[in-house]
């Protein structure tokens, strides 16, 4: 058994259930100097790339809030915190062998959609998000770890469902982001800050057809962060939040795409 099963099972009980495994040499190619493995671990091999996909981690982040509601109200970022949390959880189960972590919110940020397509987790859409042929749009990636393991055999590439797909997405989009058929992350921004039809969901995104939506609330949450983080506070019955939340971060987006 490699020393990785019991963290990923850990993972994946946390709702954190999209994993892949890759050379470190993925890693490098996509780091800044200062995060190339032979800074951050000289001994690293393989890179975990941590994600989710479905309701799952939604499901089990709104577990954790209910039995420890101070996650929400003292931190400035609730999902990524718990992520964290997991992550420092699961790291205790390897032991003494080195290893390090990074998250989709360190800085300075990269891009781990390129991690993500090369471990097979999904393939390129329309939207810029990665696409599964289960889950669709609706998947996440939260975190990546480098270990000392020798990685696997690559895998193979998920399938492309975007070509012969007729593109009901760029037919929903309110914001015309798809002037030539091609989504344009900078027309979404300038649409996002003049406009608030796309404030609680993306109209495009949900329009595909491939997976099942995250629920409404957790829709808000990621796209609307104060009015969503107010709508979780109160399903779950949460009171003395000390946070307002965070609007979405166009900066980052502009460099990393969603």
């Amino acid at each position: 058994m490699s020393m990785l099963d019991p963290l990923c099972d850990h993972l994946q009980a946390a709702g954190l259930n999209h994993l892949g495994l890759l050379p470190i040499a993925d890693w490098d190619a996509l780091a800044p100097p200062a995060r190339k493995a032979q800074t951050l671990l000289p001994e690293a091999q393989s890179v975990l790339v941590i994600g989710n996909g479905g309701g799952a981690l939604w499901e089990a982040f709104c577990a954790d809030l209910r039995a420890e509601p101070r996650h929400l109200t003292e931190e400035a970022h609730p999902l990524n915190a718990y992520v964290r949390r997991i992550a420092a959880g699961a790291a205790a189960l390897l032991g003494n062998a080195p290893h390090r972590w990074f998250f989709v919110d360190d800085e300075p940020p990269i891009d781990l959609r390129a991690l993500a397509r090369a471990a097979g987790l999904g393939a390129p859409s329309r939207l810029g998000l990665l696409i599964h042929p289960t889950h669709g749009l609706w998947m996440g990636l939260r975190a990546v770890l480098l270990t000392p393991l020798a990685p696997p055999p690559r895998p193979a590439p998920a399938p492309d469902l975007c070509g012969p797909c007729p593109a009901p997405c760029a037919a929903a989009c309110v914001g015309g982001a798809f002037p030539a058929g091609t989504f344009e992350i900078m027309r979404c921004i300038d649409f996002h800050v003049t406009d608030t039809a796309c404030a609680a969901s993306c109209a495009a995104r949900s329009a595909c057809p491939v997976g099942v939506p995250y629920p409404p609330l957790a829709q808000a949450y990621h796209n609307a962060r104060e009015a969503g983080r107010r709508a979780l506070a109160d399903q779950l019955g949460i009171v003395g939040d000390r946070h307002s939340g965070v609007g979405p971060q166009w900066a980052r987006w502009s460099r990393v795409g969603r």
